[in-house]
């Protein structure tokens, strides 16, 4: 299905390369990369002890849902859920980036 991959990509733009830097990885081309970026940044986060890092595991089950549907209205939903999940991103990375470029 082709159809909510721009939807997602789009929403995922602003976050490809704070993402990627605490998954230790190149940004993201693919919502799928994302995806699995997510759970490793997650991973990183808590291993460097930063708190409430599982709003990055919330928001890659709520993307994995939306690409992975073909109803439009669970794709909306999805993509929503997963913007909310992604709004404590910059501060969440902001938190690590001092603890590991030092």
């Amino acid at each position: 299905m082709t159809g909510p991959r721009p939807s997602i990509l789009t929403l995922i733009g602003p976050y490809k390369e704070p993402i990627a830097f605490a998954a230790k990885a190149e940004p993201a081309i693919t919502a799928s990369e994302f995806i699995t970026q997510l759970g490793t940044a997650a991973a990183n986060l808590r291993k460097a002890g930063i708190r409430n890092t599982e709003n990055l595991d919330n928001a890659a089950f709520y993307l994995a849902q939306a690409l992975d549907t073909t109803s439009r209205e669970e794709v909306t939903s999805g993509i929503r859920h997963a913007s909310h999940c992604l709004q404590a991103t910059a501060d969440l990375v902001g938190e690590y980036r001092p603890l590991v470029c030092d």
